[in-house]
């Protein structure tokens, strides 16, 4: 195995953002402001949106349940089945009331230049998530992704736990390198997860010290990562919190300006819904916004890929009424607390995902049965270390 030279890529940086593009860095939050009146929305409704609704080649938009939105701003929490699927709602809700939403979205969406001016134009945020920060790093440092062991294994690091579904795990360098070079895991007996004996490399332990030691600052938050696991651990828990509160200010900038929130909690596109994230949930239960669940069928159809001119057909959006504020309490820590920072997600994970869960439970039942939840409540997207970068 041929030893990647980590010195080099750090030195030449470039190498690595041609092959994943621009990051997502604190620097890049701290530039985004929040618009009232994005432009964008406005420009593509007319241009792009009314006609090809209208009669380019003609879409029947119908959005049952108006009756259950209230004056004041709210979070629209929606199954996510396409790429555009947002877009039907957010122009009948303009049309019918003049409203303006900020929306979120991955981190990987702003990987683009061009993209990320237009997203950001439009008011859609990059949302920060570990699994995004442990990628975009492995990207930058060894120019490929960590296997999804290799990656459950920072994860867990990160999070300060070990996942009961992960393969066990071994002490010493040998399994620091598997997480690191993408290699199977393995037990204390140097046996991978599909049973065959595996015998460690000492290329790899060479290239996991390599990883761990090397100082870098991939998301400039104006701090080095120090050397060995604990050093990556302590940069990646910080990068996420300072990002993160920066995804907060955008949220006061939108609650400030009186716009509505659109969030998906699933986390990534599906055709069936599925489970809920943390994410969601932390941020419903620390905003001062009724949450409107809404579920969208159809759009999938009008949307099959990635043009964003849409297919002659039918989209079906359904609000509900407003998650009563006896079920958020049930929810809600009883104690202050900073969400999206690691001591709240330790602390409160299952309050936050049982709430994610309810809402989706009511978006369930506002939802054809083709896209209600499967038997297992699996995700139908995509899978992997891919749905982050």
């Amino acid at each position: 195995m041929q030893k990647r030279d980590y010195a080099f890529r750090q030195e030449r940086g470039n190498a690595a953002e041609l092959h994943m593009g621009q990051r997502t860095t604190l620097n890049t939050l701290r530039r985004l402001e929040i618009h009232p009146r994005p432009w964008v929305q406005r420009v593509v409704a007319e241009t792009v949106l009314r006609p090809n609704y209208s009669f380019l080649p003609g879409v029947d938009i119908r959005v049952e349940g108006w009756d259950h939105l209230p004056q004041e701003p709210v979070i629209f929490a929606m199954n996510h089945t396409d790429r555009y699927n947002y877009w039907p709602f957010q122009f009948a809700l303009r049309r019918e009331y003049g409203r303006y939403t900020m929306t979120w979205s991955k981190a990987k969406n702003y990987q683009n230049p061009l993209t990320a001016r237009f997203l950001a134009a439009a008011n859609v945020i990059p949302v920060i998530s570990k699994g995004y920060l442990i990628v975009a790093d492995c990207l930058f440092v060894t120019g490929a992704r960590p296997s999804d062991a290799a990656y459950r294994h920072l994860r867990d690091r990160i999070d300060g736990r070990l996942d009961s579904d992960a393969a066990p795990v071994a002490d010493g360098p040998a399994q620091e390198a598997s997480a690191v070079v993408g290699k199977p895991e393995t037990n204390r007996s140097g046996v991978d997860i599909g049973g065959s004996r595996r015998e460690p490399l000492a290329e790899e332990a060479d290239l996991a010290k390599e990883f761990f030691a090397t100082p870098r600052d991939p998301f400039e938050i104006g701090q080095v990562m120090q050397g060995g696991p604990d050093g990556y651990v302590a940069y990646m828990q910080g990068a996420y919190e300072r990002m993160m509160a920066e995804v907060r200010r955008l949220h006061q900038q939108a609650q400030a300006a009186g716009l509505d929130v659109l969030v998906f909690p699933q986390g990534t596109r599906s055709l069936k819904l599925s489970q809920g994230q943390a994410g969601f949930g932390q941020l419903a239960l620390s905003m001062d916004y009724p949450v409107i669940p809404v579920g969208c069928s159809g759009s999938d159809k009008l949307y099959p890929g990635t043009s964003p001119f849409a297919k002659p057909g039918r989209v079906t959006y359904r609000l509900g009424p407003p998650v009563e504020a006896e079920v958020v309490a049930r929810y809600v820590p009883t104690e202050p607390y900073t969400p999206f920072t690691i001591n709240a997600e330790r602390r409160y994970r299952e309050n936050f995902l049982g709430f994610s869960q309810t809402v989706l439970e009511r978006v369930d039942t506002l939802l054809d049965p083709d896209y209600r939840f499967s038997e297992d409540r699996r995700s139908t997207g995509v899978s992997g270390t891919s749905r982050f970068v």
